[in-house]
């Protein structure tokens, strides 16, 4: 009891008054500082070297360092005025009453095992709550493995964000129901193209149509026109163009068509047979007047038509000529 005695008076007490004032010498050279560092920016700002927002950062600073010293000078002043007087009635007791200090000594142990004892009790619950949530976490790190009902190529969609429509990357949040892989049926290939609004009229559904794959110049694929859209888009091009999307379900065998490959589609919205049609180039016009120019013995002569369907190399002649006359065509 004298050695903690003697260790409070001369020891720790003394230590922890030094400590304190010495955290109150830290606090006033910090708040030297942050005022001489204030001053200093208000005479930058004036000259327009700083702005005001690093000059209210440094008062910010100040303020800080006022604080910080009147929390360690109170703190002083408690150590003074109550602590330091407990710690010596404190030291005269265990000099006093040793037995009495020895009693509460048992005392406290009890309570301090009492303590721990909870601590451990509460330590085990702790771990078996641990324990359930790593079993949660495994079941959902099991569940996170997402697998496809069917062989394809996955494709990452494009998803709405602040900056526009982009891909979806690494560390992008998902929500319920949201699609943010897609395995697409490569058995029933779909081109979607762009129709202009002067020939949208024109198309329909069922209509048949013939479709290039850049890939396969030369090719010629089959299919049939699934869907017209009934609302047109801007073109991405030119914001005075409108264009319908459309939809063409491919047919025959389009086993080396992959997803996402360029074409040029055609699409047979009339056939016509049996009509007179001359080459497109040999139409002209006159006082916006169809015309074309035949051949005869003595030479030429232009002739007025009535043009009926066009292709595209070919145009339907109702009315001006008939079958074996010879026209000219641009070139000829």
């Amino acid at each position: 009891a004298r050695i903690q005695a003697d260790n409070i008076r001369n020891g720790s007490g003394p230590l922890k008054r030094k400590t304190l004032e010495q955290q109150v010498h830290q606090a006033e050279r910090s708040l030297d500082l942050s005022q001489s560092e204030l001053a200093d920016l208000d005479i930058l700002l004036e000259k327009g070297h700083v702005s005001l927002r690093e000059r209210d950062k440094a008062a910010d600073k100040v303020s800080t360092a006022k604080e910080q010293l009147a929390v360690a000078r109170a703190e002083l002043d408690n150590f003074k005025a109550y602590v330091w007087p407990q710690m010596q009635r404190e030291a005269q007791l265990l000099v006093d009453g040793a037995e009495s200090n020895l009693d509460r000594v048992k005392r406290t142990a009890e309570l301090l095992i009492q303590n721990r004892e909870a601590e451990v009790e509460k330590s085990r619950r702790n771990e078996e709550n641990k324990l359930a949530a790593l079993g949660l976490a495994k079941t959902e790190i099991v569940n996170c493995d997402v697998h496809s009902p069917t062989d394809g190529i996955l494709l990452y969609p494009e998803l709405p964000r602040e900056n526009g429509r982009r891909k979806i990357q690494i560390g992008d949040s998902v929500w319920v129901g949201q699609t943010f892989l897609e395995v697409p049926d490569t058995s029933a290939l779909i081109a979607e193209i762009h129709i202009r609004e002067v020939d949208v009229a024109k198309v329909a559904a069922g209509m048949s149509a013939e479709i290039e794959v850049d890939a396969f110049p030369g090719k010629v694929f089959t299919g049939v026109v699934e869907s017209v859209a009934s609302l047109a888009k801007e073109d991405e091009n030119n914001e005075n163009l409108r264009r319908f999307y459309a939809r063409i379900r491919l047919s025959g065998d389009t086993g080396n068509i992959h997803v996402g490959m360029s074409v040029t589609t055609r699409i047979v919205y009339r056939q016509v047979e049996d009509a007179v049609a001359v080459p497109l180039s040999a139409v002209f016009y006159q006082e916006s007047q169809s015309m074309v120019r035949r051949s005869h013995q003595d030479g030429s002569q232009d002739v007025p038509v009535t043009v009926g369907d066009r292709g595209q190399l070919w145009a339907e002649i109702t009315e001006g000529i008939a079958a074996g006359d010879r026209v000219y065509a641009e070139g000829q």
